[in-house]
């Protein structure tokens, strides 16, 4: 069970505002974030992973019923036009129509998860994975039962970029991780399954996810999650602070991180930042880490959207990398299940590789 706490909320919120832009949520993010701390100060965060007002942005909530939130504008027309003689009845009418739509609509989405169990169980680098890899309950997710364990879209997702890191590296090898963008942290908590020789893993993330991200994991590993305010006044982050823990930080605390990591992992969140916020992230992680996976929009979003300046393309992305000084190691046959699945439901995205140069 997902614990909500105000204070630690309140206090990520306080601290934010007086920092710098560059550690502010982009535009892109803005209206996400405002609305998620709305959201969790009236209902908390018992359904973030069920209830669109909070999850929308940064985890899979399937298939709403045309959801328009209660504070909105579009709830006060709707509310004038329920008043009007014959609305309300066609708005029923409307409403059993997109219910009978919607338990047709999972029907396919279980059988689409359904043939991505099967598909990664047999391969030779994803079973292994997919093996390791289940869902829980917390935040109260939509779950589907296949053989027993129970998944989500989102723990399929995870099974395939871990497969793809697996092409790359061995599990074992993996004794610490640093990840930009982590959502609810539900790639940590799949890497802690693979990675049984994880010795610490931090998260750096933007407010409010930060908070949800330290409330889950806290959830799923009772007792193994540095909270904000054990390290709020530390000038320096060093290795005693974090062994065999998780740290989940805002933005403005990565300066102070005094420790090299094995891996870097940024999927998804890269793309909905500006370009100079992706080249100070990759600027400022560079000479602390010995490998990056990295995996985004190959072109970026649409110029403009939800307020973004410039997109963020991949080419960009690998070309700050580069610069930081390591080179392109990926290596993942484009016939391989792995690669057909990533592409099956990553269609527009790409991902690479990348080695610290000696």
């Amino acid at each position: 069970m997902i614990k909500d706490d105000s204070a630690l909320l309140e206090l990520f919120l306080t601290d934010g505002e007086i920092q710098d832009e560059k550690y502010q949520p982009t535009a892109y993010w803005r209206e996400h974030a405002q609305r998620i701390v709305s959201a969790i100060r009236q209902t908390g965060l018992g359904n973030f992973r069920s209830d669109p007002r909070l999850g929308t942005g940064y985890t899979h909530v399937p298939l709403q019923d045309n959801t328009i939130w209660d504070d909105s504008f579009k709830h006060k027309i709707g509310s004038a036009l329920m008043k009007l003689p014959g609305f309300m009845q066609a708005d029923r009418l409307y409403r059993h129509k997109l219910t009978s739509s919607r338990k047709v609509g999972l029907g396919f989405f279980e059988k689409y998860l359904n043939a991505l169990y099967f598909a990664l169980s047999a391969g030779s680098i994803s079973g292994p994975v997919m093996d390791a890899l289940s869902e829980n309950t917390i935040g109260n997710p939509y779950l589907i039962d296949i053989e027993d364990k129970q998944y989500t879209r989102k723990t399929f997702e995870q099974a395939v970029l871990l497969s793809l890191l697996r092409y790359h590296r061995d599990f074992e090898s993996i004794k610490s991780v640093l990840e930009i963008g982590a959502g609810y942290g539900g790639l940590c908590e799949s890497i802690h399954k693979c990675a049984r020789k994880l010795e610490y893993y931090v998260i750096v993330d933007i407010v409010p996810i930060v908070y949800i991200s330290t409330q889950y994991l806290k959830a799923c590993f009772p007792g193994e999650v540095v909270d904000y305010r054990d390290i709020r006044d530390k000038n320096s982050i060093s290795l005693s602070d974090v062994k065999g823990k998780i740290l989940v930080i805002p933005p403005w605390k990565l300066p102070q991180l005094d420790l090299k990591f094995d891996l870097f992992w940024n999927t998804f969140s890269f793309q909905e930042m500006e370009n100079n916020i992706v080249q100070g992230y990759i600027s400022e992680v560079a000479s602390r880490v010995q490998s990056i996976f990295v995996a985004s929009l190959v072109d970026g979003h649409n110029k403009g959207k939800k307020g973004q300046i410039e997109p963020v393309s991949m080419a960009f992305i690998e070309k700050c990398i580069e610069c930081g000084g390591f080179a392109d190691k990926t290596n993942v046959d484009k016939k391989s299940l792995e690669y057909r699945v990533f592409k099956l439901m990553k269609h527009q995205h790409s991902f690479k590789y990348f080695e610290k140069l000696a």
